[in-house]
């Protein structure tokens, strides 16, 4: 709810899915590094970041059209090797 309240009243509606997913990649490379540097494994940052989005279905939506077609590919690759 703290989101909500502060963040995601200062976008339109359509927006907010970008501005969320923005936010949570911002949360992303400042969590990595501050759980690495606190002796715990750099993945508990993106576990933590990825946390803090799980109750916003608008970021989750934005996520998937974005990411659809890297993880194709990423696969294709994958499944290649």
């Amino acid at each position: 709810p703290f989101l909500d309240k502060y963040f995601y009243t200062r976008f339109k509606k359509e927006n907010s899915g970008a501005a969320g997913l923005a936010l949570m990649f911002l949360i992303l490379l400042a969590m990595m590094p501050a759980t690495y540097y606190a002796k715990s494994s750099f993945l508990m940052g993106a576990f933590l970041s990825g946390l803090v989005f799980c109750r916003n279905h608008d970021v989750h939506v934005r996520f998937v059209s974005q990411f659809k077609r890297l993880l194709q590919w990423l696969m294709r690759i994958f499944f290649a090797a």
